[in-house]
């Protein structure tokens, strides 16, 4: 928002500041239409005026006001001195456009009174009465959309934190198993294959050295194919590069299980690198892991030999920008069992600590997992 230099507002104001002037709007116009009721009354009955006159005096009166309303909330909640948050700023707020109100009210009925020499200013109470009222109410308002705007942040941060804390415990985990099977597992393995071999030399029996570098092959295999792979699966390999990286790593470890072909359309990678890494670091790591779910899920329950994985734009959500991903394959696995199990579940967990959903669905003879989740802004 730009400002001139006495700080008030010049074009748009911020999403709070903008509601509270909304909300004081509503406000006033609610009372224009509900307002003019007790005063066409009391001036039918009372002074004797005709309905008509009386009737448009008072709605004049009162859109006057309305308009008055919007006018000075905007300046003055459009102030960069004022606080939206802070009651004492609000309070302030409401006390200065009552005070004007109660002006432009009174100005405006004594010109139009004044051509009726017969007419008391008994009004005037009445009126400062109606304007006392209306700026309780218009404080009440501000405050409560100020207090809403407090405990939607503070919903935001508990979320926030609540996905580092997933986030957090999760690599966490993932980081030490990484560390056992990289370190012991695969050392005490190597000593293991080591010693098979030595011990194949030093025996004379050629059937039982050959059983035993059968074996130490068989290990090496192991080490290779399975424990080396799964120890790198574990931590995200390549997603610190971006998430384009990291399937294409997962890719590859999957390609003598299943054919997978991935899409990540080029509006995701520039909002990739767009995004500075510490805010979209966790979030890349949910998707990643729950892409790398719906595949294992597929080769392991569904027997699935292809696979398709799409990640692209798919909207403006309430703080960030919707991210769409579908994963599909081939594989024959039943959808109730799929929905309910428990790789859907945590899928679903991660997805919701962004705002986000996870839905499965079979469609032209292929399985499919579509996950909508917030990219943070």
């Amino acid at each position: 928002m730009e400002r001139n230099s006495r700080g008030f507002p010049q074009f748009g104001l911020s999403d709070l500041r903008r509601t509270q002037v909304l909300y004081g709007a509503v406000l006033a116009l609610v009372l224009t239409i509900v307002g003019p009721v007790v005063g066409v009354l009391a001036d039918v009955n009372i002074k004797g005026q005709s309905f008509g006159y009386s009737l448009a005096v008072r709605l004049s009166l009162n859109l006057l006001t309305a308009i008055a309303t919007v006018l000075c909330l905007y300046l003055l909640i459009g102030w960069s001195r004022v606080d939206p948050t802070r009651p004492r700023d609000l309070i302030l707020v409401g006390v200065v456009t009552g005070f004007v109100l109660l002006i432009i009210r009174v100005g405006a009925l004594k010109a139009i009174y004044s051509r009726e020499p017969q007419s008391s200013t008994n009004w005037i109470p009445t009126e400062a009465s109606v304007v006392l009222i209306f700026t309780v109410l218009l404080v009440l308002v501000l405050l409560l959309v100020a207090q809403r705007e407090r405990l939607g942040t503070a919903e935001r941060l508990l979320a926030d934190e609540a996905r580092r804390a997933l986030h957090d415990d999760s690599e966490l985990l993932r980081a030490r198993v990484f560390d056992h099977l990289h370190g012991t597992v695969q050392s005490e393995l190597l000593v293991a294959r080591i010693r098979l071999v030595d011990v194949a030399e030093e025996i004379a029996d050629p059937e039982a050295a050959e059983a035993l570098r059968s074996i130490a092959a068989r290990l090496l295999r192991v080490h290779e194919t399975q424990v080396r792979a799964f120890a790198h699966s574990v931590v995200g390999e390549g997603i610190d590069a971006g998430l384009a990286d990291a399937l294409a790593v997962l890719t590859v470890s999957m390609e003598d299980l299943c054919e997978v072909t991935t899409d990540i359309s080029e509006e995701f990678i520039e909002l990739e690198r767009m995004t500075p890494i510490e805010i979209c670091a966790p979030v890349q790591l949910a998707m990643y892991r729950i892409i790398e779910e719906c595949l294992v899920n597929a080769i392991r329950h569904g027997r699935a030999r292809n696979a398709e994985v799409r990640v692209e734009l798919a909207g403006g959500g309430r703080r960030g920008t919707l991210i769409g991903i579908t994963v599909s394959n081939d594989g024959a696995m039943p959808l109730a069992e799929a929905a309910d199990g428990a790789g859907m579940r945590m899928m679903r967990v991660r997805a919701s600590a962004y705002r986000g959903t996870v839905q499965a669905e079979v469609a032209e003879g292929r399985y499919l997992v579509r996950a909508l989740l917030e990219w943070p802004l």
